[in-house]
């Protein structure tokens, strides 16, 4: 198993991509299933999809609405939040790099009690 962490940005692109997957499968469950608001939603995406691709017609199951709409929403939150990509790396690199000074400090203060710990241990005392 390969253990090279992955760059910021790397990580970023992976996060959107996985929000957008999500996003897809919940989106198409709900149409499914017909939840009001989000099934409509989808219904007015699906509408226009099907306006800018009219092959689309040919397609005669109950699924292929969702579907297209859902595919067409993560599609483009996935493009957005690519484009978004640099801002959201940043935003992790920061929060690494606290966590790295965190850990420093921690460090260092348990350093300082171990160094004065065998201090006192060490200590010659002549009365």
């Amino acid at each position: 198993m390969n253990q090279q962490h992955e760059t910021p940005m790397q990580e970023a692109v992976s996060y959107i991509s996985i929000l957008a997957f999500f996003l897809g499968v919940g989106l198409f469950y709900a149409g499914m299933n017909h939840v009001p608001v989000i099934s409509w939603g989808l219904y007015y995406v699906a509408v226009w999809i099907y306006g800018l691709i009219p092959a689309l017609h040919g397609l005669r199951y109950p699924q292929v609405p969702p579907l297209i709409a859902a595919v067409t929403v993560a599609g483009f939150l996935w493009i957005v939040g690519c484009c978004s990509a640099p801002k959201i790396a940043n935003w992790i690199s920061r929060g690494q790099l606290a966590n790295i000074d965190r850990q420093t400090a921690r460090l260092q203060k348990n350093r300082a009690k171990i160094d004065a710990r065998r201090r006192v241990k060490d200590g010659f005392d002549v009365r």
